[in-house]
């Protein structure tokens, strides 16, 4: 394995649409994010698709500018591990009534 193949990655892509979710973006939202202040090697929606769809790696400068954006991380948006239940990552959803007393897991 090359130098170069291995700063490529996999991204996971349920995090990358959690993310685009999250922030009201679409991938056409997110090209001009990603690709401002660049005069080459810029992304397209086909592209993105393809590493979405798991068909062609990503090099780290690419995670670097998703990152950028999101601020969660390399690790975090080429990670395999599922996502979390959205109902226990909300405070509100993880307690039965509202001014209940907080512990340390809330």
């Amino acid at each position: 394995m090359s130098s170069k193949e291995k700063n490529k990655f996999y991204i996971n892509p349920e995090r990358l649409t959690y993310l685009l979710a999250l922030y009201d973006l679409n991938i056409e939202k997110l090209l001009p994010l990603i690709n401002e202040n660049r005069t080459r090697d810029t992304y397209s929606v086909e592209q993105i698709n393809s590493f979405m769809q798991k068909k062609e790696k990503v090099n780290e400068s690419f995670l670097k500018r998703v990152d950028k954006v999101f601020n969660k991380g390399l690790a975090w948006i080429i990670s395999q591990r599922p996502l979390p239940n959205k109902k226990r990552m909300s405070i509100f959803f993880r307690k039965d009534t509202f001014n209940s007393e907080l512990n340390l897991e809330s």
